[in-house]
C-alpha cells in the first residue's frame, strides 16, 4: 500500500480583467485507479471530489495577490493499493473567474464534470488502458466537459434573473496523470499557469506518490 498526495497550496492572481477585484475559484478532481476505489455501483468511484462553489479561495483578489489554498480544497491525500502491481493516479484542475452564475449551477456543473471524468476513466479501465493521455483523448474530454458546463450555465438565464447571462469565465485547465511503479517514489513540484483574455492565475503545489 502506498500514499498518493496532491497538494495545491498557493494561488496568485497575476493579471486581472475587472476594474475592481478578481473573484477566482478552482475546481479540483483527483483521479485514482487502484484496488481501494470502492464498489462498481458508485457512479464516481474513480474521482476524489472537492468543494466547487464560487468563493472557495476566500473571495475577491487584488492584482498580484497570493493566498494559501485551503487544504479542504487543494489537498488530496489517499492510501492506494496497486492492482497487480499497477497504479494510475492524477488530477485535473480548472480555474474560473466568477461573475453572475449562481452557486447552485456551478456546483451542478462540477457534478456533471465529475461524472464525465469517471465515465472516461471507466472506459479506459474496461480496456485495460493505463497509458498516458493522448492529445485526442484530452481534447475530447475537454469538449465533453465544456458542453455539460455550458448547458448548466445557460439554463440559469431567465427573464427573472437576466444578470445570469453574464456567465462565469473559464480561465484554464491543467492536469497530471501518472502510472508510477508501485515500489518507486514519484515527486513533482507543480507550477501551473492559467490564462485567458486578460486574466492570468498561477497555482503552485506538489504531486507525490510514496510506496
Amino acid at each position: 500500500m502506498g500514499k498518493f498526495l496532491v497538494d495545491l497550496n498557493t494561488f496568485k492572481v497575476v493579471k486581472k480583467s475587472d476594474m475592481g477585484k478578481e473573484d477566482p475559484y478552482l475546481w479540483l478532481f483527483g483521479i485514482t485507479i487502484e484496488l481501494g476505489v470502492g464498489s462498481s455501483q458508485d457512479p464516481t468511484r474513480f474521482i476524489v471530489k472537492r468543494p466547487a462553489a464560487p468563493g472557495n479561495l476566500g473571495g475577491s483578489f487584488k492584482k498580484g495577490e497570493s493566498r494559501t489554498i485551503p487544504d479542504s480544497l487543494g489537498r488530496i491525500e489517499k492510501e492506494v493499493k496497486p492492482i497487480f502491481g499497477k497504479l494510475a493516479l492524477g488530477f485535473i484542475v480548472m480555474a474560473w473567474d466568477h461573475d453572475k452564475t449562481p452557486s447552485y449551477a456551478v456546483e451542478a456543473a462540477y457534478r456533471d464534470a465529475t461524472q464525465v471524468l469517471n465515465d472516461f476513466i471507466q472506459g479506459r479501465v474496461s480496456t485495460l488502458n493505463t497509458g498516458p493521455l493522448t492529445s485526442a483523448e484530452l481534447a475530447a474530454l475537454k469538449a465533453d466537459i465544456e458542453g455539460h458546463i455550458k448547458d448548466r450555465f445557460k439554463a440559469t438565464v431567465t427573464l427573472r434573473h437576466p444578470g445570469s447571462l453574464n456567465q462565469d469565465d473559464f480561465v484554464g485547465m491543467d492536469f497530471r496523470f501518472i502510472t508510477p511503479e508501485a515500489t518507486a517514489t514519484f515527486d513533482e513540484n507543480l507550477n501551473m499557469t492559467f490564462s485567458a483574455r486578460s486574466v492570468e492565475y498561477n497555482v503552485k503545489g506538489v504531486l507525490r506518490y510514496n510506496p
